[in-house]
């Protein structure tokens, strides 16, 4: 078995030019070797067979009920087929709960992707076993083996870039492996390089670069990953496989990463800046919950309506935050209203991180449904209305002239944008 290893030194200098330095390597100890060879494999066991044989049966469902024989848009940045079979697989009141926070969030991700955010974060735990876990996204398993599941599903759909999956878990591996050490030091970075794939009929045809940081909060280790949108380009000697799977260590560099990318990489040009997303992921608030209590609910008409809505509405918030104006929308007196007539429209088919980002085509005729057991599609329309007992929940700055949404039940002392006083 060949000896794994792990990139140690000095961050390649300059990035975007035709060489990149020779990288320092340090052999994993052979105490890991067995145990992080093991983890590399995408074990296939008869429960995760039948996963993906439930998954497939599902996506046949949807599709009937759409009337489509297959997916036409093939492998999606987000899938609601498969967030729906997440939630079918659920028997607590409780873990249903924890799947609609969780969703909430894998929903706000989606619409980074779609956007080409300039920059997104994400926490990682460390637990008892020495894994990197984040619930949001993995609630009850770790954080490699919910990739490495993704893996096999994308093997499954016919991805051409079945060794670049590979490899990208790889190189998370090699990450986690640095990170979960007792003896490695707080503030330890690690990089990864994630270029476009050359491969035809690829999803992935943007270009990141990640950065994993070990922190300590209230006395807990956690890692921060960061990731940056670029336009750095690569030596064509450098596959994309190569550079997933080679994380580079950082161990004496006190700046912090936005230091790091603004010297070494090419920011992308045309990202969605993380103020203006923000604004995008709090205006669509409401949309994306009820898109969530329509996948609890499992009918796939309303799913598909509801997610039609979640990004035609995000894109219309786009468009304001971009160009400064506010887009006119009919006045509607519900969220459910808001859905039925946004989820309607035409979805721009957009090209995302890793996979298409669009929306679903509809039967004519078809009227939104809410459950007749709970009526919880109606309850939270209700909920989500576009005011409280203070009045309307958007307004105006004075100063800056830009759309505040507040809280429902909550009054705002400062603007969201320029933060002059609002007191509202």
């Amino acid at each position: 078995m060949p000896v794994l290893e792990l990139e140690r030194g000095n961050l390649p200098t300059p990035i975007h030019s035709p060489e990149i330095a020779s990288l320092q390597r340090t052999v994993v100890p052979e105490i890991f070797i067995k145990a992080f060879a093991e983890k590399l494999v995408v074990v296939e066991t008869p429960g995760f067979k039948k996963d993906l044989v439930e998954i497939n049966d599902l996506q046949r469902k949807f599709n009937r009920a759409l009337g489509v024989d297959t997916d036409e848009e093939g492998i999606r940045n987000y899938n609601p087929v498969l967030a729906r079979w997440r939630y079918e697989t659920l028997v607590t009141d409780e873990e249903r709960e924890q799947f609609r926070n969780h969703e909430a969030k894998q929903v706000e991700t989606a619409l980074r992707e779609r956007y080409d955010s300039a920059e997104s974060s994400l926490i990682y735990s460390i637990d008892e076993n020495q894994r990197l876990r984040n619930s949001k996204i993995f609630p009850t398993e770790a954080f490699a083996a919910g990739i490495q599941r993704g893996v096999a599903y994308l093997r499954q759909q016919g991805s051409p870039d079945s060794e670049r999956e590979e490899k990208e878990v790889e190189g998370f591996l090699k990450v986690e492996r640095v990170m979960v050490d007792p003896e490695t030091p707080v503030n330890t970075k690690m990089m990864v390089i994630s270029p476009p794939s050359k491969m035809d009929g690829t999803i992935y045809v943007k270009n990141f670069v990640d950065f994993y940081e070990l922190q300590e909060i209230q006395g807990k280790k956690v890692v921060k990953m960061t990731r940056f949108a670029s336009d750095a380009s690569y030596p064509e000697e450098l596959s994309d496989a190569y550079l997933l799977s080679h994380p580079t260590r950082i161990d004496t560099d006190e700046r912090n990463v936005h230091e790091i990318f603004r010297e070494k990489f090419e920011s992308k040009k045309g990202a969605l800046e993380e103020s203006k997303m923000k604004e995008v992921i709090v205006g669509s608030q409401g949309r994306i919950r009820y898109f969530v209590e329509a996948l609890c609910e499992g009918d796939p008409e309303s799913i598909a309506l509801s997610f039609n809505a979640v990004l035609n509405g995000a894109d219309m918030l786009r468009r304001t935050v971009d160009q400064m104006k506010n887009v006119i929308l009919p006045a509607f007196k519900s969220v459910r209203d808001e859905v039925d007539w946004l989820g309607r429209q035409v979805v721009e088919r957009i090209a995302a991180a890793c996979g298409t980002s669009s929306g679903f085509s509809l039967k004519k005729g078809f009227k939104i449904k809410s459950s007749s057991k709970s009526g919880s599609l109606d309850a939270l329309s209700t909920l989500l209305a576009g005011s409280d007992e203070h009045g309307s929940l958007k307004f105006k700055c004075e100063n800056c002239d830009r759309t505040n949404i507040r809280p429902r039940g909550e009054l705002l002392d400062k603007c969201q944008h320029c933060h002059s006083s609002v007191s509202c």
